[in-house]
C-alpha cells in the first residue's frame, strides 16, 4: 500500500505547537531587548544631562575672579551658599581680551524643583554671550556647593556634587557626580 502525500493531522498539529513555542521564546528575548534598550537609553540620558550640566558650572568657575558672598542681579539678590553659587567673571571682548574694571556675573542656582538654572549678567563692553536666565537642567534631585573657605573673598576652590534623577518606564535611573574646581587666580 502506498503512502498518501502530505503531512497528517497529528504532524501538523506538532509541527505548529513547536513553531509556537519557538516563536514565544523569540518573543520574550525581544522584550528583553526592549527593556534592557530603554534602560540604557535612559542610563545615557541621564549620566549626559549631569555631564552637560557639571561642564557648565566647571567651565565659568574656572573663569572666575572670585566666588561672591552675593550679588544683585536684575533686581533679585541671590547669595552663595550650599544651593547657590555666585560668580564675579572679568569682562571678555569678542578676541577673548579682558576688559578692565568691567565685570560679568553668574549665578547658578536651583529653582525649588527638579531645574537647575544659570543666570548670566554681562556688562556693557563685554561680548559674552547668552546673557539671561537659561535652563541647564531639569532631572536635578540634589546640588550641593561646597567651598574651601567660609570667608567668600579667601576661597580658591568650589566643589560641586550633583545627583540627577530619569525615570524610564521600568526603573528610577539616578547618576551622582562630584567635581572640584580651582578658580583661575590660584
Amino acid at each position: 500500500m502506498t503512502r498518501p502525500n502530505g503531512f497528517s493531522i497529528l504532524e501538523v498539529i506538532v509541527g505548529v505547537g513547536i513553531f509556537a513555542v519557538l516563536l514565544l521564546a523569540l518573543f520574550g528575548l525581544y522584550e528583553g531587548y526592549g527593556k534592557l534598550y530603554s534602560v540604557g537609553q535612559a542610563e545615557i540620558t541621564t549620566l549626559t544631562s549631569a555631564r552637560k550640566t557639571l561642564n557648565e558650572i566647571g567651565d565659568f568657575t574656572a573663569q572666575a575672579h572670585r566666588i561672591l558672598a552675593s550679588q544683585v542681579i536684575n533686581s533679585t539678590t541671590y547669595q552663595s551658599s550650599s544651593t547657590t553659587l555666585v560668580l564675579q567673571l572679568p569682562a571678555i571682548t569678542g578676541t577673548g581680551d579682558v576688559v578692565a574694571n568691567s565685570w560679568d556675573y553668574v549665578v547658578f542656582y536651583s529653582g525649588g524643583t527638579t531645574t537647575l538654572y544659570r543666570y548670566l549678567q554681562v556688562d556693557a563692553a563685554s561680548s559674552r554671550g547668552s546673557a539671561g536666565l537659561k535652563s541647564l537642567s531639569t532631572i536635578v534631585s540634589n546640588i550641593t556647593f561646597t567651598y574651601d573657605n567660609a570667608d567668600f573673598t579667601q576661597v580658591k576652590k568650589a566643589g560641586v556634587a550633583l545627583s540627577v534623577q530619569a525615570r524610564d518606564n521600568h526603573q528610577l535611573i539616578t547618576k551622582y557626580l562630584t567635581e572640584q574646581i580651582g578658580l583661575k587666580n590660584y
